[in-house]
């Protein structure tokens, strides 16, 4: 029930934002905005208040702005090149003013994913021990990102790929070359899980800092 909530309230908080955008308010701004709301909403329904929930929002906001800055600024210095906007051809608006704000909304759910498992964890680590020190706690957070990074890379190549599966699908049956069609058409598809996988690989020691200075506040052991 408190998923079907958060679900409810992001796609309506979505709506809105839609509907700022055809007041004329800059898309990336509000995409911004809402990635703020959707952490803390999400985070807050499914983790209560609490310091875990809180390093993991922190984590996630952290994470995402760092991540559409790099991206910002790569994009602008390589000017767009090797990405291939075909498929937005029907919009009224450059496409180049929509890959950063797409590339924020779709690593959202992934960075969030992975800041409340980092926060998860370290919180049950200390829990468990409460002299634990923060050498274990950074060692033991590398065991956990290293395992749950290969899974989330892969959530969101087969997110990205299920999309295309019905292009993929119609284009080789009319003739097309594997290379042909990802060159030409999966190009900006590639580009989002590029910069979303670079996104979980920054979350994992964002969130570790961050989780160890909240739930400790300096008195861990060195």
């Amino acid at each position: 029930l408190l998923s079907v909530l958060s679900v409810l309230l992001n796609v309506s908080i979505f709506y809105i934002g839609l509907l700022l955008y055809f007041k004329g308010i800059n898309l990336l701004f509000i995409c911004m905005l809402e990635a703020v709301i959707f952490s803390i909403i999400s985070l807050f329904i499914s983790g209560g208040i609490n310091n875990k929930t809180k390093s993991a929002i922190i984590s996630t906001l952290v994470s995402t702005s760092l991540l559409v800055l790099l991206s910002y600024i790569i994009l602008k210095i390589t000017k767009y090149k090797g990405i291939n906007f075909n498929d937005l051809k029907f919009l009224t608006v450059p496409p180049e003013d929509l890959i950063v704000p797409e590339i924020l909304m779709g690593a959202l759910g992934a960075v969030m994913d992975v800041s409340i498992t980092m926060s998860s964890s370290i919180s049950e680590l200390i829990e468990k021990n409460k002299k634990i020190g923060k050498k274990e706690l950074v060692k033991s957070s590398k065991e956990i990102g290293k395992d749950i990074m290969s899974t989330m890379t892969n959530v969101l190549f087969f997110t990205y790929l299920c999309g295309g599966l019905p292009f993929f699908i119609l284009a080789f049956r009319n003739g097309y070359s594997i290379y042909h069609y990802i060159t030409n058409n999966l190009s900006l598809e590639l580009t989002r899980f590029l910069t979303g996988s670079i996104g979980i690989i920054m979350t994992i020691p964002i969130a570790t800092f961050i989780c160890i200075k909240i739930f400790k506040r300096g008195d861990v052991n060195e």
